[in-house]
């Protein structure tokens, strides 16, 4: 980091000292604290440049934990100019030690061809499997998809519905539908359309309008079920 950066971090910092020194107990503290710190930079103050700042200067210093941040702002253009490819770098980076949202980026990148001629497809199921393994819901709902599909790998139900409830557990409101979808359908488990239901209602009371729908279609399966045993 240069010394125009340095300067740009210490005037981009707000003025009040005890927030100021609050933002580097977080961005120092665990990994947890440090994407919370990032995140309120981000999106709360809309310091967009000074956490691409703060992180590119811990990242160079070693602390760990900042490899998905550096990767999801060259993406989305965050703070600095827009670079996929140097976006995909540092998801690498974090792939390599073991970060299951890098992990999960370089996969998803892989098994959707988005970078062909630096990540291949096997390449990429490896990494979204790996993500999976480490508990990272959003691959847990991937693998779910692409073992619903056949997306890479041989379509399997089951398996399928295994990966969804393992999201669900881990608390995605993307795997509780998906858990909800299969009892529904009797897809990869036997059809419980009540318990269906009970899930759905749970993301509606959320405010999720498309889960009440869902309720809705529901009810319509259970009142055709009882007409056929009139």
């Amino acid at each position: 980091m240069d010394q125009d950066e340095i300067t740009e971090i210490q005037q981009s910092f707000p003025e009040d000292k005890q927030l100021c020194q609050s933002y580097l107990r977080g961005l120092v503290g665990d990994v947890g604290s440090r994407w919370e710190t990032v995140g309120n930079l981000i999106y709360g103050f809309k310091e967009e440049r000074l956490a691409f700042l703060v992180c590119k200067q811990f990242s160079e210093f070693g602390k760990g934990g900042y490899e998905h941040w550096m990767g999801l702002m060259y993406e989305k253009g965050i703070g600095t100019e827009q670079d996929p490819h140097v976006a995909i770098e540092w998801y690498w980076l974090g792939a390599s030690i073991g970060d299951p949202e890098c992990q999960y980026e370089i996969g998803y990148a892989g098994i959707s061809g988005l970078f062909p001629n630096s990540i291949s497809q096997s390449e990429g199921i490896r990494m979204m499997a790996a993500s999976a393994d480490r508990g990272y819901h959003k691959a847990l709902s991937f693998m779910g998809m692409m073992y619903a599909v056949g997306l890479g790998v041989e379509r399997d139900p089951q398996k399928a519905f295994s990966y969804y409830c393992k999201a669900s557990e881990a608390g995605s409101d993307t795997g509780i539908q998906n858990v909800a979808f299969c009892y529904q359908h009797g897809f990869g488990v036997t059809q419980d359309i009540r318990k269906a239901m009970k899930m759905y209602q749970g993301l509606a009371d959320k405010g999720d309008v498309e889960m009440k729908i869902s309720v809705i279609e529901c009810r319509r399966m259970l009142d055709e079920q009882m007409h056929l045993y009139v």
